[in-house]
């Protein structure tokens, strides 16, 4: 039976990169450890629970010291003598249940060995049960990395082996390993002992009941679940509108974690058949003033006059894309419409049913709520217009709309809209659309030249600056760039990062990015692609850890309060499971030049971000925002003045 699954695992991925633990996953040490613990702890007048060590020791990977409120000489003490004891009783240790099967069977995979124990004690380990032989790499407390359950080690691995986190797999027996795993979005395979069984973790992440279970179909099914399903070479190869609209709703579906309303239509007659089998995708638009007004169509269609949202297909002959659509529909029901902060909030699903038999015909659609950004008397005037067929509502109630897909629609926004504050930073959109022509100038003229001085003048380059960003944020399988603005940088990310959304409040700057990425869409690697969103920073409406990574680049002096920089962070704490956060330290204590530019953006491209940060301020913000994570700081010296960045891992 083995020999057969070895033969089944030599077709496999070789790139595959298991990551073991060892004790309580190979090796029988936690009741020794305990044992070794409670033994030096009564000699210090201590008796630890049973219980709070699991939880705490065990599963959340804290210091046996910090149990207690000790002196910093008695702690350094105990956990000397502590290990003393432990390595005494190590005689005692037995080999798990089928673990050396396991790794027989798995010996074709690279794997490597990831332990919290000292290294004098692993070896100890490792050389009474012949392990050393099964492991390319083993990494002990001695190495110097952080403890699990912060994610470095395993980020060290998959830089050291040139892995995505999709070709590795972690396999653990406690909480702590497995919540460093999913930090990084790596497949875990979890093997509880009877010290940690009563552990709740992820739905993802697969539970064995133990070593005998894990085969090579178990990892190579763990594995596939976790690899990125979409790959768009054809999509963006040849341009295939159709493959394309599909997967780009089901990655809406995905990150937004849209709830999905189903509505089936049987009997439907031959000639309305012939219109559905024309077109596959579609919008219902909610269209909402700064007021919490809604516009919504007079309709007549089940002989009851009604409301409902407007909508429309998408225009597949035409090579349409999502947000062109939307601004399309909105601007064929109100001239001149301009929106802002669009945003699906439900997927549809429409069946219709041949009454002659026809294969049945499925339409995709998305509802989704935009803001109105015209002027009051420009609303107004749309509402005096006697050829408009439809009207501003307060309230309306949904039980009115007849079509279920609408009807969920509007529900949604009105769930939605009960949270919803549009009091700020609508200043700032209008501005930027008064002044989109210099940004147009500033990307064609101003940044190239920047960017060349920047060669010769200072201690960083511009370009090396940002490297060392991207450096940061790492091959990952996502990435949320929060404000990506008109900085074309975003498109760095792409080249490395296979799911890339590009996020801006302007609308202005987000349209001009995604016409210059369909312009050179071949020249990004084909199995990768980017999904332009337009939303307010202060409400990303994702799903929770949505994306491996969400970048924040220059946004923080944006925030006009305290309460909103509060709620920025919370956002893409939210959203992500590790943040890089990048601002210029405060131009008004820099260089001339530094205060010049600083002008520049202010005066001329009207930018209106206005509280900068000195290093100080950024380090405490920071630090008292995220207490619980992990931060890393580093300064990058440039021409524009000292890119300020730090790198928060969340703590689980």
């Amino acid at each position: 039976m083995e020999h057969a699954d070895t033969d089944h695992a030599s077709m496999n991925d070789a790139r595959r990169l298991l990551i073991f633990d060892l004790d309580g996953l190979l090796v029988d040490t936690e009741r020794l450890f305990y044992k070794a613990f409670k033994s030096v702890a009564k000699q210090f007048g201590l008796a630890p629970r049973f219980e709070e060590y699991v939880r705490e020791v065990v599963s959340a990977g804290r210091e046996i010291t910090e149990l207690f409120p000790l002196a910093p000489h008695a702690a350094s003490q105990l956990r000397q003598q502590v290990h003393e004891r432990y390595g005494a009783l190590l005689k005692d240790a037995t080999l798990r249940p089928g673990a050396a099967a396991c790794l027989q069977r798995l010996a074709h995979y690279e794997c490597v060995l990831v332990t919290g124990s000292r290294k004098e004690h692993a070896d100890i380990l490792l050389a009474k049960f012949q392990l050393a032989e099964f492991f390319r790499t083993i990494i002990t407390r001695d190495d110097g990395f952080p403890h699990k359950p912060d994610p470095t080690v395993f980020e060290h691995l998959m830089q050291r082996y040139g892995r995505s986190p999709w070709e590795c797999l972690v396999i653990e027996d406690s909480r702590r390993g497995v919540t460093a795993a999913l930090a990084l979005g790596m497949p875990c395979i979890y093997i509880p002992t009877e010290y940690t069984r009563s552990d709740e973790l992820s739905p993802r992440v697969r539970q064995l009941p133990h070593l005998h279970a894990l085969s090579v179909q178990v990892v190579e099914e763990v594995i596939s679940q976790w690899e990125p399903k979409a790959d768009h070479t054809l999509v963006n190869l040849y341009r295939d509108s159709i493959a394309r609209l599909r997967d780009t709703f089901a990655v809406y579906q995905d990150v937004y974690g849209l709830p999905e309303v189903e509505h089936a239509d049987a009997g439907v007659l031959p000639a309305a058949f012939d219109y559905a089998k024309k077109r596959s995708f579609f919008v219902i638009l909610i269209m909402t003033t700064r007021d919490g007004r809604v516009y919504l169509h007079r309709s007549f269609d089940t002989g009851h006059l009604t409301m409902v949202p407007p909508g429309g297909a998408l225009h597949l002959e035409e090579d349409e894309t999502l947000l062109p659509a939307i601004h399309r529909i909105a601007q064929r029901i109100l001239k001149n419409a301009r929106l802002a902060d669009v945003a699906p909030v439900v997927y549809l699903r429409n069946l219709f049913v041949s009454s002659d038999g026809e294969t049945p015909v499925e339409h995709i659609g998305l509802g989704v709520r935009a803001l109105l950004l015209n002027s009051a008397d420009e609303l107004e005037a749309y509402g005096s217009d006697a050829s408009l067929k439809g009207a501003f509502v307060d309230d309306f109630p949904s039980s009115e709309i007849p079509q279920p897909p609408a009807r969920a629609t509007y529900e949604h926004f009105r769930q939605w809209l009960k949270h919803k504050d549009y009091s700020t930073y609508l200043n700032e959109i209008d501005t930027q659309h008064d002044v989109q022509w210099r940004y147009k100038l500033h990307q064609a003229v101003v940044n190239p030249v920047f960017v060349t001085i920047s060669r010769f003048v200072g201690r960083m380059s511009i370009p090396a600056a940002k490297a060392k960003i991207m450096d940061v944020v790492g091959s990952v399988p996502s990435c949320l760039d929060v404000a990506c603005g008109d900085d074309q940088g975003v498109f760095s990310l792409l080249r490395r990062i296979p799911r890339v959304v590009a996020n801006d409040i302007s609308v202005d700057q987000v349209a001009a990015l995604e016409a210059t990425y369909n312009r050179r869409r071949l020249d990004y690697p084909k199995a990768h692609s980017i999904l332009f969103t337009n939303h307010d920073c202060l409400d990303l409406p994702f799903r929770p850890d949505a994306f491996a990574v969400s970048l924040c680049r220059n946004l923080l002096h944006h925030m006009r309060t305290a309460k909103d920089l509060e709620l920025l962070l919370a956002n893409m704490r939210r959203v992500a499971r590790r943040i890089v956060i990048v601002e210029v330290e405060d131009p008004s204590r820099g260089a001339w030049w530094e205060r010049l530019r600083h002008r520049y953006y202010l005066d001329w491209l009207k930018d209106e971000g206005r509280h900068f940060y000195n290093r100080s301020d950024f380090e405490k913000v920071l630090q008292s925002h995220f207490a619980k994570d992990r931060l890393r700081f580093e300064y990058l010296p440039t021409l524009r003045g000292t890119y300020m960045m730090a790198e928060i891992t969340k703590a689980s």
